[in-house]
């Protein structure tokens, strides 16, 4: 059923489809210099060029040197959820505020970009019931303690799809 909306969506260019074309989000931890926050600035400005789909950007911190960058893309606000922990009222208050921009902007596809959103966004993204979930894997395991492999793991089985850097 998502990617028959998707297709529908950018097949047509009428001005009734552009109004209604897929809302894309793209969150990433920070905007700081990575090869996980440069490829998700990169795909976020193809797909807005594109113009098939609305693409938005959000983050877990604000700030970072590609934020200029992702200002520069032209894709509206750009919210930020701080979290310090992922056992403490905040996650929740923080995942409550993002599920609900997720409804607010009626986000058809979520994407992910590395350990913390896509525990962090593959929940909100579930509580907002985004048809199409999709979770980064951007490294290999080895610098997570076993309870991390085990919750990211877990959070894998919330995506519709995992991309993986190989």
């Amino acid at each position: 059923m998502s990617t028959e909306i998707l297709k529908e969506s950018a097949a047509s260019t009428s001005p009734t489809a552009v109004r209604s074309r897929p809302s894309v989000l793209h969150l990433v931890e920070s905007f700081d210099q990575g090869g996980s926050e440069r490829q998700a600035l990169q795909l976020a400005g193809l797909l807005h060029r594109q113009a098939a789909y609305t693409v938005r950007l959000a983050s877990l911190k604000p700030g970072g040197v590609l934020r200029g960058e992702a200002d520069a893309l032209g894709l509206g606000e750009i919210p930020s959820y701080p979290l310090t922990s992922f056992y403490d009222l905040n996650f929740l208050l923080q995942l409550r505020r993002c599920a609900g921009c997720l409804r607010e902007w009626n986000v058809a596809v979520i994407h992910t970009h590395d350990f913390y959103t896509n525990i962090f966004g593959m929940a909100a993204a579930a509580l907002a019931r985004v048809p199409v979930r999709i979770a980064s894997r951007r490294d290999l395991g080895v610098i997570r303690s076993p309870a991390q492999r085990f919750l990211e793991r877990g959070t894998y089985w919330l995506a519709d799809r995992v991309v993986v850097n190989s």
